[in-house]
């Protein structure tokens, strides 16, 4: 019996995922640029990377799959 998840990212854009493919405990780390603060998520992003423009930080692997190879065509 295969498993489905979903889950949602919020980068600087939500994005919705529905994936049998990898589960979501699954974590890679990945150097991340910090986004531009917005008054609804300035105290989030202050938090996670204080003064720093870059910080490595770790992702689900979906996501990291997602970042890599949008737009890639299906091959299942």
């Amino acid at each position: 019996k295969k498993s489905v998840i979903q889950l949602a990212w919020k980068d600087a854009q939500i994005v919705l995922f529905v994936s049998t493919v990898t589960l979501t405990h699954e974590q890679v780390v990945r150097l991340c640029k910090q986004l531009a603060t917005t008054a609804t998520r300035v105290n989030i992003i202050q938090k996670l990377f204080g003064d720093q423009p870059v910080k490595y930080l770790l992702i689900p692997i979906t996501i990291d799959d997602y970042n890599h190879n949008m737009g890639a065509v299906d091959q299942a």
